[in-house]
């Protein structure tokens, strides 16, 4: 089903706030017949501790909002499910950001070759599948109640490593407004239970950083939790909130440290 959104964004990611807006379109793709979904006009609203009116801030605004119109690629969508099916136009997105001068014509050939790596491709899949997963996918058939919960299987990324999990659905028609929706589901990893696959969480970590971390992992804990606000009718989301939080478990000189990286998004939706 066609669609058009205007998506007004707040994030708070590494202790800093942005405010962004885009339209979210979704068209059907010639090639594959699904739904193709891409965001298009991005606009930077605000952005902590820069004055957007400054010289300064109005170059770097300019800066990241060219870059975010070549730099985010398109994703496939099964109209029938609702789930995600994959990423479009990561050849495209390559030349788009040599073209902008956001890549050196000696580095287009090796990001060509790094994007083409299946590891590399499957997490980045996996996390814009994520995000698919919030704003809708995972609520695609969900009818849940506390007589007939609903429960799902999903894959998230946890440092580059594809993890399973087993979600319920929780929530169902806003007592207070019958015509929306609210529902949210948590899904977690706890550092004990990562253990059994630290070996591939570590080996993943040193590829995704260059080998600048990895080596002392011995634990990771992984939290994302999404609340949604949808039409009843529809299904089509009015609001999400998504949290994630993962913690890096490190023995450096024979100390454990540990590394949180978290980051809050709230997407209002206009349709």
């Amino acid at each position: 089903m066609p669609f058009k959104a205007t998506v007004t964004e707040n994030t708070v990611k590494g202790g800093k706030k942005v405010k962004t807006r885009y339209q979210l379109v979704g068209e059907k793709d010639a090639k594959s017949g699904k739904l193709l979904v891409e965001h298009r006009r991005f606009k930077f609203l605000g952005l902590e501790g820069l004055d957007l009116k400054s010289a300064k801030g109005k170059v770097l605004v300019q800066r990241l909002e060219k870059q975010a119109a070549t730099a985010i690629p398109g994703m496939l969508v099964d109209p029938k499910s609702g789930q995600f099916s994959g990423l479009v136009g990561l050849d495209a997105m390559i030349a788009k950001l040599s073209k902008a001068g956001f890549l050196k014509k000696e580095e287009v050939a090796r990001f060509k070759k790094l994007m083409s790596s299946k590891p590399v491709l499957e997490a980045i899949s996996r996390e814009v599948s994520n995000l698919w997963l919030c704003w809708g996918g995972i609520w695609a058939g969900a009818a849940p109640s506390e007589i007939n919960p609903t429960f799902k299987n999903i894959t998230l990324d946890v440092i580059g490593e594809g993890y399973p999990f087993l979600v319920q659905i929780k929530g169902g028609v806003d007592p207070k407004d019958k015509g929306k929706l609210k529902l949210s589901f948590t899904a977690e990893l706890s550092a004990k239970d990562s253990k059994a696959r630290v070996k591939q969480f570590s080996k993943k970590l040193q590829m995704v950083s260059g080998g600048r971390r990895g080596k002392g992992l011995t634990a990771v804990s992984k939290k994302l939790s999404c609340k949604a606000t949808l039409d009843a009718k529809t299904y089509m989301p009015l609001r999400v909130e998504r949290f994630d939080r993962t913690v890096l478990h490190e023995k450096v000189e024979g100390k454990v440290t540990k590394t949180p990286v978290e980051e809050k998004h709230v997407y209002m939706f206009k349709w």
